[in-house]
């Protein structure tokens, strides 16, 4: 399956919102990640039909190695002897006395998995995740990590045998995310790339990230406000002659 990409009308337009080079590559490699999520979800009989299978197989190769490692007859017996040569080849590093006793635990947890994940699937099919935060964040660090690449090295200058590096100019407002403006209009040529149904709005995402950020600032500034407030205070020690002119 052909990852998505930027067309080349696509590019023009991120470049004529100012974004860079390095910014579009960078965006560029986020596209098969938000695609999962902008994809419409698959059915819930179909979902269930692989765990299903994966259940039933997982647990079928546990009880063909059991009936191996038992030796059950003397077809067992030889396919247990040509398994394990092979096995101890390829997983030198492996423990325990067969190659049934490192498969089979991982085989019934395996199987397990599948079965409790189809007991917890949601008797209705999800929705289409147009409204998650999720990819706004991957395109907010992509626009920052591509910025920072393109300002190549920074000078760095030694000042009493301590390097100090020069700080990065400020990062353009227009890659801020905000609910209008040139951000969104990024983020909607990202969505298109990414296979976005048609005349997608991107702002309930956007506004979902930004709500998101905002929440999780006011928690750190609380948490940092209340850190402050407790503890304790700490007395600056009296100098003798302080303490003997108050005697």
């Amino acid at each position: 399956m052909e990852l998505p990409n930027f067309t080349a009308g696509q590019r023009k337009r991120l470049v004529n919102l100012g974004v860079l080079p390095e910014q579009i590559e960078q965006l560029r490699v986020l596209l098969p990640t938000v695609k999962r999520v902008l994809q419409p979800p698959p059915g819930r009989n179909a979902t269930m039909k692989v765990l299903d299978g994966l259940s039933k197989h997982a647990d079928a190769l546990a009880a063909l190695l059991a009936k191996m490692w038992n030796q059950t007859d003397t077809a067992h017996a030889a396919a247990m002897i040509e398994v394990e040569q092979r096995y101890w080849k390829a997983r030198p590093d492996d423990i325990g006395p067969s190659s049934a006793h490192n498969v089979i635990p991982r085989l019934t947890a395996l199987a397990d998995a599948a079965r409790d994940a189809a007991a917890f699937m949601p008797p209705d099919q999800a929705r289409r995740r147009t409204g998650s935060g999720r990819p706004i964040r991957w395109i907010d660090e992509a626009l920052q990590s591509g910025w920072a690449v393109a300002q190549g090295q920074r000078e760095v200058r030694i000042v009493d045998g301590m390097e100090f590096k020069a700080g990065l100019p400020p990062y353009p407002d227009k890659f801020h995310p905000h609910e209008s403006g040139k951000f969104i209009e990024i983020v909607a040529v990202c969505y298109e790339a990414a296979g976005a149904p048609p005349n997608f709005e991107p702002l309930a995402a956007i506004r979902a990230y930004v709500r998101g950020r905002k929440r999780q600032r006011d928690e750190s500034l609380a948490v940092t406000t209340e850190a402050i407030r407790t503890a304790p205070t700490v007395r600056k020690p009296q100098s003798s002659a302080r303490r003997r002119s108050r005697q």
